[in-house]
């Protein structure tokens, strides 16, 4: 069991004031138990974790994250370095000597970027409310919500634990909004596939009806029904190699404004563009190469006394 004043993911969030220079720097700051980090399994990649000799009275410490460090630089914010703070309260000011650096994490469920955060222990500087962290195998057992309730009145009746929620319940809330936009906007995208390849394959059996005479004349001239279905399927993967180069064009152009509802992937994925591209050209494939063939095996004759 821990306990933090922000937990991450919530987009509940305090704000510290660091003094560098004439421009103060306001980050997202949590008040925590010294066995937070190892709680929450975020790991240190530098220094150490809060421990019985970051007390009251001691010299006031603080982990800071990786953005953080990357923002004002090494010498500034790295471990060993003092930060001028202003705490949560807005109030109490104190110079405070990093300890710690930690792995980035994230505000918000929403916000993928990650933002400078910086955490001071709880034994020195205790805040009035927390956010109490308790690990266990099954988070939805009714139970636990009672046990928690009963240890915290037995502590001091005039507390009260409030608005228990699994972790995972509480990053399914915070990313409800995004996970339906993402759902709609891949209901709308299979939308557009299916009508691409519609359209596609209507469009081709078209421009391959409406060369049958020619069709008759290669025929007739003596080539192959395999030759005949071959010009017409590179022609037709030609014109839709055309108009992929033309989309991902536009698309490399637009997807920068989605790049708020993107997880796990850039707005220039070289991943995303190729597993599409090769998409819609094997659809063009299946598209081409049935008209292609159904036109290769008419009668020359009957192909040439087409209209």
């Amino acid at each position: 069991m821990t306990g933090s004043s922000y937990l991450p993911v919530s987009g509940n969030v305090g704000i510290a004031t660091i003094r560098t220079g004439d421009k103060p720097l306001e980050v997202f700051s949590g008040i925590v138990r010294a066995n937070y980090f190892a709680e929450m399994q975020i790991p240190l990649v530098s220094g150490r974790a809060f421990d019985a000799r970051d007390r009251a009275g001691t010299q006031p410490v603080a982990i800071v994250n990786e953005t953080l460090v990357r923002r004002l630089g090494v010498p500034i914010a790295g471990v060993g370095a003092a930060l001028v703070v202003t705490g949560i309260d807005g109030k109490t000011t104190e110079t405070r000597q990093v300890v710690g650096v930690s792995r980035d994490t994230r505000s918000s469920g929403g916000d993928t970027r990650a933002r400078p955060e910086l955490y001071v222990p709880f034994a020195q500087l205790p805040y009035p409310q927390m956010n109490l962290i308790v690990r266990t195998r099954v988070p939805s057992d009714p139970r636990i919500g009672a046990a928690i309730r009963e240890a915290v009145t037995a502590i001091d009746g005039e507390q009260m634990a409030d608005r228990l929620m699994p972790l995972a319940d509480m990053l399914d809330t915070r990313v409800a909004t995004w996970r339906f936009g993402a759902w709609l906007l891949g209901v709308f995208a299979v939308m557009a596939v299916i009508l691409a390849a519609i359209g596609l394959g209507a469009s081709i059996a078209w421009w391959v009806a409406q060369r049958t005479r020619e069709i008759g004349v290669r025929m007739a001239l003596g080539a192959r029904p395999a030759q005949v279905t071959r010009v017409f399927m590179r022609q037709g993967l030609a014109l839709t190699a055309l108009g992929v180069a033309l989309g991902l064009g536009g698309a490399a152009a637009t997807t920068r404004f989605l790049q708020s509802w993107l997880y796990g992937v850039t707005p220039l994925n070289p991943a995303a563009f190729a597993s599409s591209s090769l998409g819609l050209l094997a659809i063009a494939a299946v598209a081409s190469y049935g008209p292609a063939r159904r036109a290769a095996r008419v009668d020359p004759l009957v192909a040439l006394r087409a209209e």
